[in-house]
């Protein structure tokens, strides 16, 4: 699996709503972030996987109100979205559309082996 990181902005323990939520609800709504990038859920995260994000952090559902109240998250159906994930993490879809650009260059472009099954080798008129 590939290395995926989700970026932290190194001044977000100053942002409001993370002081005044606690640094527990803090460390869930963290490893929330970790955990919907890991899931390239777009920032989606269902109840049934609140177990996972909230292993061995005490009164989990208390914080996970915490988040809520203060705007951290959204309810969304049967699940939770982070309310500031497409601030600094692109949309599912443009991730695929780099991945493939970076096989296309890889893969076709350097080894000079184009392929008709590439939309971007066709594009291109490699093929």
């Amino acid at each position: 699996m590939a290395n995926l990181f989700v970026p932290l902005d190194v001044n977000y323990a100053e942002d409001d709503k993370i002081i005044a939520v606690g640094p527990m609800a803090e460390l869930l709504y963290v490893r929330a972030l970790a955990f919907a990038k890991r899931a390239r859920s777009n920032g989606h995260f269902s109840d049934s996987q609140l177990p996972i994000i909230a292993a061995r952090i005490p009164r989990a559902r208390t914080l996970v109100e915490r988040n809520l109240d203060i705007g951290l998250w959204e309810r969304n159906g049967s699940g939770l979205y982070i309310s500031a994930w497409h601030k600094r993490n692109a949309p599912l879809e443009e991730l695929a559309d780099t991945g493939a650009a970076g096989a296309h260059k890889r893969w076709h472009l350097k080894r000079r082996q184009p392929n008709p099954e590439c939309p971007l080798c066709v594009a291109e008129g490699l093929v």
